[in-house]
């Protein structure tokens, strides 16, 4: 092989031994970047489910008060010595919209309960301790219902009772909801976090490697060099011994088959027909 072949071959070695190191820490930085990214696509599902809770359990606050306004119907009405028919006639469309937009609140939290599971896969959560968050919720809901029923029966002490125990539901409930956004966005950073930890340590790692290679390649290339100039130096010893005339100088044995093989057999085939004109001249 020829000295440049030589050259050549090295530094393709070099290039494909850094390209496949490249691929395997790229391959491996794909799958940790590929594990992290399908956590964070659950991201999005938790975080508009709690968001979404958030905001029916607000219109859940707005049916009590909703509630409260038929209350204050009816009593006025009453008060204004009408029946207590009447009352609860002109009261009754206030009930009949806090029951509806209840229901319907209610029934949009059960239609993104495998959201709510999003949440706890998001988190790393017990699915037990966010079902039993968003349980306070329907709690809650069930004493919109009751209060509903209170007031229709128009039996305030009991209708105030339940209103209590409503709010202090409610509160219970938003303070749950904290907790869990709380935890989704700690959960969010601590995914970014170990997303740029990632990049950052492959491109070291990529970086080292690409050091290696290039420690690598000038160690080859020394080498390759020495093994070119050693005999080189010995052939140039032969050449200026020939050349002061002792023709029976030591030729160095190239068994290489590159450009120092055809210099020994140059000055090899010199060599002869030094020899061969003192032979004549003598």
């Amino acid at each position: 092989m020829k000295v440049r072949g030589k050259l050549l071959t090295s530094f393709a070695a070099i290039i494909v031994l850094n390209a496949i190191l490249g691929a395997i820490v790229y391959q491996n930085f794909a799958v940790v970047k590929g594990n992290l990214d399908q956590i964070v696509e659950k991201h999005a599902p938790a975080a508009n489910a709690i968001t979404d809770l958030r905001l029916s359990l607000a219109e859940m606050v707005a049916c009590q008060g909703t509630l409260l306004e038929g209350k204050v119907v009816y009593r006025e009405v009453l008060a204004s010595g009408k029946s207590a028919e009447e009352a609860s006639r002109r009261a009754e469309p206030y009930y009949e919209m806090a029951r509806n937009c209840a229901e319907l609140k209610y029934a949009e939290v059960k239609e993104s309960h495998e959201d709510f599971n999003a949440v706890g896969y998001f988190t790393g959560m017990e699915f037990e301790d966010v079902n039993a968050k968003i349980k306070v919720y329907n709690e809650t809901f069930d004493y919109v219902r009751a209060l509903e029923r209170d007031f229709r029966a128009a039996d305030w002490k009991k209708g105030d009772a339940t209103s209590q125990l409503l709010s202090a539901s409610a509160g219970t409930t938003d303070l749950a909801m904290q907790q869990i956004e709380q935890a989704i966005d700690e959960k969010l950073l601590e995914v970014n976090e170990l997303t740029k930890q990632t990049s950052e340590r492959s491109a070291q790692i990529i970086i080292a490697f690409n050091i290696a290679a290039l420690i690598l390649g000038i160690g080859l290339a020394m080498g390759l060099a020495n093994v070119i100039a050693a005999p080189l130096r010995r052939l140039t010893a032969a050449a200026n011994e020939i050349g002061e005339g002792n023709v029976d100088a030591e030729m160095p044995e190239i068994k290489s088959k590159d450009e120092v093989r055809d210099l020994a057999d140059a000055i090899e085939t010199l060599r002869s027909a030094i020899r061969f004109l003192k032979d004549r001249q003598k």
